[in-house]
């Protein structure tokens, strides 16, 4: 197929956020935070087509609670919700500055195989290949998979959604003395809307100029991939004097992840 010799206008991602937060206490025992964040999310490829529009919204809530209410010990909740942003590399599969890749198997004959002891230069290997290539159908050859080109093969879905991770963390905080404290948080985190690449047998077709026929694929989130986090994190400080304070801290992860495969290609 010929080049596309169309050049990138530059692709442009934006995200516009909005948060709001307040806090408030409940007598000497309760303390609570509230928050809510809006992200707005919508990108250009680089030939300049729309092919993001994506919002969410995402709370942040948290409680604490004093039971004596003089501070020696405290416990605490919480929930929030983080959304990234659509990352460019993902979001922009046009034509304008990306290259495509087409693939072939070589069957021709072996080249420097083992380890010679006059090998053949890269010129002289280069034109063996090339001329067993065209010898036998050339760019007319079945590929190998499926070809990516940019403003063909790939498109991306429709409501393509940001990847996002909710957290929960649980933790109990002791005081030492008037210096010191010492702190112990749960933590655990759950990822979905991860970005995965959609060919199957009822993703369609595309036919380029020449009227040679490509499986045609979609960038897509998906759930087939599964990514959890837990872990303990523990915090320890103390204001030795007034210029010297000593801290430390340790988190035993203990990551969980499973992944599965997507539904793979029809072939070229």
């Amino acid at each position: 197929m010929e080049p596309d010799l169309r050049g990138s206008q530059g692709n442009r991602f934006r995200t516009l956020s909005f948060y709001a937060n307040d806090s408030w206490t409940l007598g000497k025992r309760w303390r609570f935070n509230l928050g809510l964040r809006f992200d707005k999310n919508d990108g250009k490829d680089s030939v300049g087509t729309v092919v993001v529009k994506d919002s969410a919204w995402s709370p942040r809530l948290s409680a604490t609670f004093d039971p004596t209410g003089d501070g020696d010990w405290t416990a605490s909740a919480s929930y929030a919700k983080y959304v990234a942003a659509i990352a460019n590399g993902v979001g922009d599969v046009s034509a304008g500055g990306n290259p495509a890749t087409i693939q072939y198997d070589y069957l021709g004959p072996a080249v420097n195989v083992g380890n010679p002891a006059s090998p053949v230069g890269a010129a002289d290997a280069l034109n063996t290949l090339f001329s067993w290539f065209n010898a036998n159908g050339g760019t007319d050859r079945p590929t190998r998979g499926t070809p990516g080109i940019p403003g063909l093969t790939a498109r991306i879905s429709d409501g393509l959604a940001s990847p996002n991770v909710q957290e929960l963390t649980l933790g109990v905080t002791r005081r030492l003395g008037s210096r010191g404290m010492v702190r112990l948080d749960a933590i655990y985190r759950e990822y979905t809307d991860f970005y995965g690449f959609d060919l199957n047998t009822s993703t369609g077709t595309v036919t380029d100029q020449f009227g040679k026929v490509y499986d045609l694929g979609y960038t897509v989130n998906t759930d087939d991939v599964e990514r959890k986090y837990k872990g303990l994190n523990f915090q320890v400080s103390y204001r030795a004097h007034t210029r010297l304070n000593l801290g430390g801290n340790y988190t035993s992860p203990t990551p969980t992840a499973t992944s599965t495969a997507r539904r793979g290609p029809t072939g070229p």
